[in-house]
Order: structure tokens, then sequence, then C-alpha cells
């Protein structure tokens, strides 16, 4: 039956054949005799007394041979059912030669891929001896190995492969990359890091390696599975993306796409998967993968922008896209796999495999109406909830399991819709391989193969373990997954029909004709007027908490990230199953959206299906992710460059076509101050173009991303380009910003304007801010209580009210967003900063900054700063506001964030700060009284260090012209600081009472105190003082300017009384005439 024929192909061993938790170890030339006595249905007498050339391959686990001839199968000898493997001497009769012979005592033989086909494996139980010789090696090299190996494979399954793991990690520690393997030794190393790597050919296994980048090329060394060359190397300028990923839920995996398939990833085709121009690697912790991927972008900046942010779902592509897809430039199916990228999904890995949407619901009819909605799922449901009866069985259930254990909740879905069972299941008629890889060398039973299209739409809608989604494969040529191959034998199912090519819908006319038509229906206006609604289940705010438990979208807890920290299991037994069953029992996406996701603007994306059928035949054959990357990029650019006109005329209607009113009540209280939805009583009434345009995400957002274009019911959503043009590059500085003008004068409010008393508890902070859309002078203020309040002063209204935690908010700052109104960004007591959205009237999540309370909080061009009572000042790069954003207040979703600069010069609490608008110069005061200024590019060390003054450092500001700190103190005391000159006091002014607050316009200090008053004083004038606003009872805790095109024209005060006063400004030199008046 094995003939020894001259037949020969390329090599069939592949990772594919190892065992789980097998690593590939060494390779030999080697000859073997199969034992001389006769074994079952496994060969013949023609070639029995013959040698048999070919490739001995050592793994961990088992011995391989790989016969020269494609005609016999490949050998594997697993060594827990090896008994002996000793060294032979000279055996003329065996025809040993030498040194280089030994024999191998085996209970089960493995045999496989005989001719190169895919086929069951065959086991064989009897009794055996083979022989072998290495050719050119000294028997030694092996048996010194192998040896070991069966010591440690005698061994129980658990202490086996714990050992195993080990001297994996022992012996990848101690390799090496030979660097005589450059092609120029020149080449400047970049990074050397060990890893491991998965591939589109082999995603259910990974193989121990290397990764070297040097300034030109990446080099990675291989095992020779295929006669290759030593070292796999490609140029760095094929690079078109780099992505972070995860691998078994943990955040150690590196994604690297390339423009087309290349010496890097190409491999061996098997199993019929077809490269697409990616490597992905593993590495051994976060902090590798993350030099990696920062040494990657940095040396490719020059090559393009997007290198490194194209698929973060933390920059500013997300958006860009989005918007695009809304405004009809991206396709559906182009837009999902974008968000499939960016959330993590990816070909090279069977358990995270991009997943897609059953639209479609008739699988009968002859004919298919894409017009009628009865022809689609419903798609605001997931797969278990589309059937009533069986989604009643669920509740059930879940009501049933035990709900006290908070790390085991319980859940609806005990499968996920997407695992590597699913994958296959779709997959097996090209990738035979890797499900015999999956089902340990089986096929399925032929009755659960993939048989009909109509038949899996009805197991998922009736089969209580059946809820899987699709695959990208249902929407895209070529339609090989559909046709079964010739060499593939699937078997016979129990009505004794053979599982051949997959049974179609009477309205397709064959394999390319269904996918056409499925995609057609991906890409129609129902689809396109709904797809939103799958969207927030599986990538979006419905895939976790409250809002999943409503949609009946719960799954497994293991299948979510979070819910298992692996690197804190001590136990390597309960490490190893906690990994097998995230591998092999489904992983959700990456969280994109904690907010309803928009809906499409167009409707329907006009498709020429010509040119469309290359496009997705060109997808399929080898360039899938460039193709699809490509098209993202080029298309969004289109968008973006053409509908500059549009944006201007929308623009321009919006701002004169707002519409506000509330009760008169509400400038006094707000009544019900806890709920959203009860204290947003403003009715929003936009124009016809306005509400043509959706607003697709604000540049802030959380990770996982919260998007800014959550409506509340009273506000329609709004485009983002809307504003995206006319916006300032630069942030605004809390109520204070630089000033040219001349010294400005203080106008008293008429006796008819009353303070306002807008919260119930004491107010910490307030700013006046004319940043927004309409320009609009807008009062931020937050209070003891947790609540922040937005009122519109120029319109006379309330804009928001939000609670944010339970502690009291400290400070408040404002970051420029996509959006009418500015980020709001809000230190608190909970050791948090939060971010919050105006436009939609929720936050956008927290960043844990210090360890304990945050005392005050700045911003300037793109950089936060925050100081603490624990003594610390540390500076943070916005980033656009995305990275550290997590839309829950529960402490385990709080992120773990890296300061850019962490400042700890000072010994007491940080009480005040302030930073120049160039973000690089800070200055801040303790409650000791010590006055430190910083520039944050010399890495931490103070420019000066000043302990003149008497009391704390309560409040302090930069004056305008970027010379002078201004610093009140609780000792009453108002200093004019040298910024330049060592810090050395300028001048000072003795208030007699002490001071809480302050603020400067031009050349002219505003102190609050805590006793209530407003004071001013001009430090070029020390004998000028104005003591007779007292507008408050308590302390003035906050003062805020307010500013008409950078020009100072009100000053808002709030109190621990809970009031809020309104000054305005006006009458150029009546505040000098006031201060002179004073002083005589």
């Amino acid at each position: 039956m094995w003939s020894d024929g001259s037949a020969r192909a390329a090599r069939r061993f592949s990772y594919l054949l190892l065992q789980d938790g097998e690593h590939y170890i060494q390779d030999w030339i080697a000859t073997c005799k199969p034992p001389s006595a006769p074994r079952l249905r496994l060969h013949s007498s023609s070639w029995q007394q013959n040698w048999i050339k070919g490739r001995l391959r050592l793994c961990s686990k088992s011995i391989f041979f790989e016969p020269d001839a494609a005609s016999i199968p490949i050998l594997m000898l697993p060594l827990n059912k090896v008994s002996r493997i000793e060294q032979l001497a000279d055996r003329p009769e065996l025809e040993m030669k030498g040194n280089r012979g030994f024999m191998v005592e085996v209970s089960l033989l493995v045999t496989m891929k005989k001719n190169g086909v895919d086929a069951p494996y065959e086991f064989d139980k009897s009794e055996g001896t083979w022989w072998f010789i290495l050719d050119f090696a000294p028997v030694q090299q092996f048996l010194h190995q192998a040896q070991s190996l069966l010591s440690v494979n005698s061994l129980p399954p658990p202490e086996r492969d714990m050992i195993l793991r080990n001297t994996a990690a022992q012996k990848e520690a101690q390799a090496h990359f030979d660097i005589s393997r450059l092609e120029d030794y020149n080449e400047e190393i970049l990074f050397n890091f060990p890893a491991a790597q998965a591939s589109l050919q082999f995603p259910t296994s990974q193989q121990k390696t290397r990764i070297l980048a040097t300034g030109s090329c990446l080099h990675q060394p291989l095992h020779n599975l295929n006669n290759d060359t030593p070292v796999r190397s490609q140029k760095l300028s094929f690079i078109i993306a780099v992505a972070k990923r995860r691998h078994s839920l943990q955040h150690i995996g590196l994604e690297i796409f390339f423009k087309d398939v290349n010496m890097f990833t190409r491999q061996t085709s098997v199993g019929g998967f077809v490269d697409g121009g990616t490597a992905f690697f593993t590495f051994l912790s976060v902090q590798d993968r993350d030099n990696a991927r920062d040494l990657l972008v940095d040396k490719l900046k020059g090559q393009t922008s997007s290198i490194g942010s194209l698929l973060d779902k933390g920059s500013s592509w997300l958006d860009r896209v989005t918007a695009a897809w809304q405004a009809g430039h991206i396709s559906n199916y182009d837009y999902l796999m974008y968000l499939n990228l960016v959330a993590g999904r990816t070909r090279c890995d069977l358990a995270q495999w991009p997943v897609m949407p059953w639209v479609l619901k008739d699988y009968e009819s002859t004919t298919l109406n894409l017009k009628d909605p009865a022809s689609f799922r419903d798609l605001s449901k997931p797969i278990g909830a589309l059937n009533p009866s069986r989604l009643a069985i669920f509740h059930e259930r879940f009501q049933q399991m035990p709900c006290k254990d908070v790390s085991h909740p319980p859940f609806l879905y005990g499968t996920h819709y997407s695992a590597p069972g699913y994958v296959l299941y779709w997959l097996v008629r090209v990738a035979p391989a890797h499900m015999l890889r999956l089902q340990n060398g089986r096929f399925d039973t032929p009755d659960r193969l993939f048989f009909s299209i109509g038949e899996s739409w009805q197991s998922v809608l009736t089969n209580h373990a059946d809820v899987k989604e699709l695959i990208p494969e249902f929407y895209g040529l070529p339609s090989g997954f559909l046709v079964t191959r010739n060499d593939v034998n699937l078997g016979v199912r129990q009505n004794g029909v053979p599982v051949g090519d997959v049974t179609l819908p009477p309205w397709a006319k064959d394999p390319d004709d269904f996918l056409i038509k499925n995609r057609r229906a991906l890409e129609c206006k129902h689809v396109s007027m709904n797809i939103q609604e799958w969207i927030d289940l599986i990538f979006g705010y419905k895939q976790q908490g409250e809002a999943a438990l409503a949609a009946d979208n719960v799954f497994h807890y293991l299948t979510y990230e979070g819910a298992v920290d692996l690197d804190k299991i001590e136990d390597p037994f309960e490490r190893m199953s906690f990994e097998a069953q995230i591998n092999e029992f489904g992983q959700a996406p990456q969280q994109l959206f904690t907010g309803p996701h928009p809906s499409r603007s167009a409707v329907e994306t006009s498709v020429d299906f010509e040119e469309h059928r290359q496009a997705m035949v060109e997808s399929g054959t080898g360039s899938l992710c460039a193709a699809i990357l490509s098209r993202i990029m080029s298309k969004t650019a289109a968008f973006e460059g053409g509908a500059t006109e549009e944006m201007r005329v929308a623009e321009a209607a919006l701002s004169h076509t707002i519409s506000v009113g509330i009760p008169e009540s509400v400038k006094q209280d707000s009544g019900s101050d806890t709920e959203e939805d009860d204290i947003l009583s403003a009715k929003i009434e936009f124009k016809r173009e306005a509400e043509a345009s959706t607003f697709h995400q604000s540049a802030w957002s959380s990770t996982p991303k919260t998007p800014a274009w959550l409506p509340t019911p009273h506000t329609p959503q709004l485009d983002a380009n809307l504003f995206r043009r006319s916006k300032s590059p630069n942030f605004m500085l809390s109520p204070r910003m630089e000033c040219r003008e001349q010294p400005w004068t203080l106008k008293k409010l008429t006796d008819s304007q009353q303070p306002w008393r807008v919260h119930r508890e004491p107010v910490n902070a307030v700013l006046v801010s004319d940043d927004n859309a309409s320009e609009s002078s807008t009062l931020y203020s937050a209070s003891k209580d947790g609540l922040i309040k937005v009122y519109s002063l120029s319109e006379g209204f309330q804009v928001r009210a939000t609670k944010l935690g339970n502690l009291p908010i400290s400070s408040l700052a404002l970051a420029t967003s996509n959006d009418a109104y500015p980020t709001v960004l809000a230190g608190s007591y909970d050791n948090c900063v939060y971010a919050y959205s105006v436009d939609y009237g929720r936050s956008l999540g927290k960043v844990r900054v210090h360890d304990d309370s945050v005392s005050c909080l700045r911003v300037s061009n793109s950089k936060m700063v925050t100081g603490s009572w624990d003594a610390t000042v540390k500076v943070w790069t916005l980033d656009e506001g995305r990275g550290g954003w997590v839309h829950n207040s529960g402490a385990s979703n709080t992120p773990i964030v890296v300061a850019e600069i962490e400042l700890t010069e000072h010994e007491a609490g940080i009480w005040s700060l302030d930073v120049d608008s160039t973000g690089v110069v800070v200055a801040s005061g303790a409650e000791d009284g010590t006055v430190i200024l910083w520039d944050i590019r010399s890495n931490g060390i103070p420019i000066w260090t000043s302990n003149d003054l008497a009391g704390s450092a309560s409040s302090m500001r930069m004056s305008s012209d970027g010379h002078k700190l201004i610093v009140v103190s609780t000792s009453g005391f108002i200093y004019a600081m040298e910024l330049r000159r060592g810090g050395s006091i300028l001048s000072q002014k003795n208030c007699e009472t002490p001071l809480r607050s302050c603020e400067v316009i031009g050349d002219v200090a505003l102190a609050g105190s805590f006793s209530g008053e407003l004071l001013f004083w001009s430090w070029d004038n020390d004998a000028a003082t104005f003591q007779n606003l007292r507008n408050h009872s308590e302390a003035v805790t906050s003062i805020g300017v307010g500013r008409r095109h950078g020009m100072a024209a009100s000053v808002a005060t709030a109190s621990e009384d809970c009031m809020i006063q309104i000054q305005q400004l006006g009458g150029r030199g009546l505040l000098h005439a006031i201060l002179r008046s004073s002083a005589s």
C-alpha cells in the first residue's frame, strides 16, 4: 500500500500536525526502516524490507518522520506511547551505519497526509520497533534530547505540560539571533525580542521564534519545515500598518500589515487558506510588545503618518472612517471589516476571526426580494434572542444560576457567536487540516458539518448550543469554501447523503451568485438603516454591562476581556485551563463604542458590481487587509477633501438656527439635579441641513470608546465635521488666556441682577468660556456633591447638569473637541480625572491619575497637568482625549495609565498650579508655601524653588505676558513673582484676610478671600487695592474670567455659600480709576 515510488512532493509537514502545547525542536535528514513484523493496514511487503528516505523531526511530545515520497504518509510516534529509545551498534542485517543509528519501540503509530491529502488520521495500536539512521549527524544530537523528552512525557499530562512549558521558556530566554544572517552588518538593530508567531496558514498554533528589527528590515529565524531559508526578512518600507493585538485576552500581540504577500508572510499553502499579507506575533510581556510597536512606528513615521494609528481605536482614524461611512463613501462591508480590524480581530487567530452578521432570513424563496423587510433578520437582537421560545429557556437557566459569586456571573449563552470551531465549521472545505487539528485528527460527525445554508440558519434559530454569526467569506469571492474539493472526503450523513458542495438557497444560481446576492443584501437600504444596531451588540455599548443584559446579549464571562487576569493566577494548571477555555470557546472583540452607534445618512451605496466583483476577487487572493486598508484610507481622504464647501454651508446654517428655552426657575435651582433627563429641558431645533447630517464621534472618547454622538431625548445628532474646520487647534486654558490688550475695567452688575444658587452644595470650581460653535458665553461649574452644571450666559438657560461620582469635584478645565462644546475635564477627590461631553450629556470616562485627591487641574497645548494632595504634579499627553478614558465608574475598569512626566520635588500636598500657553512651563504651589517652576522638557528638574511665601500657596496664575507668576496665600498675601529670575518676589500685598483663589486680567490680579470678598490689586501700583465687592457670605473658592475674541468680558466667582456671581467687564480705564480712588 505504501510504494516507495519516485513521486515526490513539497514538504507536507506543518505546525498543524502538532498536539496542543507542543513545540517544534529540531530536524535531521534521516532514513527509516519499518518494523519487520506486519502492521495492521499500514504497509505491504513491497517496501517492508526497504529503507525510506526523509526527514526526522523531533517535537516536545512526538517524533515525526516525513518521507520524501508523497505516497508514503507522515509517521507520528507519540512519546507518551514510546517505551524505549536506544542507540544501536552496527547491525549488518539492518544495514545500520556506524554510530548514527537508533531504535524506537512504540505502541501507537499515527499516519497522516498520504499523497498530501488532508484526511482523518489513521491510528495503529500494535507494538512495533522502528529503526532510524541520521545521514549526516551523530546520533547523540538526537538521543540526548529525545530521551529527556521521553522521561518528561511519561509523567501525568498536567505535570508534563508544565515542565515542557518551563523548558520552552528557558530555551527561549537563552536563544539569540545570529547577526551573521543579516544582509548588511551595518544595519542598526532597533529591537530583538523573543516572540511566538501565528499565521494565516496556522492560526490554530503558535511557535516560538524571535523577531529582530533593524533600521531597514524585519528578520525572523525559521525552523526548517519546508527547506526554508534560515531567516525570513522583509523591508520596512512594505509595512502599511502596525496594530496592537490581544492573545488569550492578554495585550501582548502585535500584527504587522504589508502592502502585499511577501517573504515575511509567505508560507507554504496549507488547507486552502490564502495569505493576506499580515504577520502576527505575541510577546512575553506588554512592555516588550509596546516597545516593539513604538520603535517600528517611530522608524516608519517618515513613510506614512497613519502607520501606527490606522488601526488604533484611540486614534482619530475611527472617527474619520465612521464619518465617511455615514456619508456613504465607504461600503458596509469595508466598514464592518475595518471595525473588526480595529477591535483586534485577525485572520491569524481562529479565536479572533473577523465576525460578520447574518442579514438575511429568507433561504427558501426562489427569488430574493431585498425591498421586503420580511427577507431580513432582526439586527437589533443577538442570534440567541431571535427565537422567543428558545430565549425563554435561556432566561430560565439564567435565573437558576447562582448570582452571588461576582467572579462567575450568570450568562444566557454558554457558547459564543465566534469561536475556532464555528470558523472551521464554515471553512472545513478549504481548511480541512485545521479541522483535523482542532478535532484531534478527525473531522466532525458528518451530520454536524456545514451542509446547507438554510439548514445552518435553522440551527442558529433553534439549536440551544448554536448562536454563531457569519464570517467575512460570506460577503466576498472566491466561493471555494462552499465547494468540496475532490481530495476531501467529509463522510456520509445518517440519511445516506454524502457531504459534498454546500446546498444553496433556491434564489442562488451557483456559489458565486449566492455570495454576490448576499453582498447586495449587506449593502442594501434596509441593512444600511439598521446595521448600527448589530454594531452596538458586537462592538458597542450593548456588548457588556446592563445594556447587554437588557439586550439579551450576555455570554460566558470568560469571553470578555478583564474577566480573569492570567498573570495573577499562580497555579500553572489553573492558568493553562483558563487559557484553553478562552482560546477554544470564543472571545468578544474589543469594545469600540460605549454609546449608541449613529445610523447611516446615505442608506444605500451605489456599487458597480463588475468593479465590485473584481474587488471581491482581489480581496480574497493575497492582499485582503492591504486592499481594505487602502480603500479605507483613500475613500476617507476623498470624503474629507470633498466635503469642505458642504461643511461651511452646514456650519453657517447651524450658527443661526439654535433656538433654546427653559423654565425661568432653572436659573435659581435646577430642581432634580441627579437625573440627566429630568434636568435637561432645553429644546433645540435645527434647520433641515443640520438634520441631514449625523454625528459620528467626538475627538474625545473612552477606551473602550464613548461616542459623543449619544443623543438625549431633546438633542438631534450633529455631524462633527460641521465644526471641525472652524475649531482652533489650541486648547482653551481654563478661564485664563493670553491677553494682549491694555488693562481692563470692572463694572458692577445692575441692582436687579441676583447671584445664582445653581448648586445645593458648595461650589468648588467655575469657568467662563465662549469656546463653542455659536461663540456664546457659557458658564461651567462643579460642586462638592460631584455635580457639574453648564449654563449658557448669552441665552440664559441651563444646557447640562450631570453627576460625576459621589465625591467632590475639585477643579475644571476645558479641552477642544469636534463637538459644539469643548470637552470638560474634572479633577475629583476620588483620585481621578473625568472627561465629560456637554453635547451629549454623558461622561466619557475617567483616568486614575494620583494616589490621593486631585486638587488642581490645567490644560494647555495638548498637555493636561494635574496636582494632588499626594505631593506630586503629573503631566499627561491628551492625545485627543483617547487612550485612557473608560466609561465605567467601577474601579476594576479604571485604566492604569502612566504619566508622561511626574514631578516629585514637593514635600507637601499640592494646592495650586498653572501652565503656560505652550504647555512646557509649569508652576506649582504646595500647602507648606513652597513654589516650584518646572520645564517639563528637563526630566523633572526644577527651574527654581521658592520658600519665601507665608502660608499655603492656595492659588496661582501666570501673567499674560509670561513674565510673572501671581500667587495668593492663606496668610492673606498676594505675591507677584518673577518667572525668569529665580522666582524673586517683585511686589506683594497684604490683604489682611486669608485668600483662597485668584485670576489675572492684564496687570491686575483678582483674589477671592475666605471671607467672601473679591479683591483687585495691580502689582504695578503696590498701594492700590479695592475690597468693596463682597458678593459672597463664605469663601470665594474659584474665579473664572470670560473672554470675547480674546478680551476679558466677564468675571464669575464661586463660593462655599453655593452661589455663583457674574460681574460684567467694560469701560476701558474704569478699573484703574477705581483702584486709584481706593488708594486715595
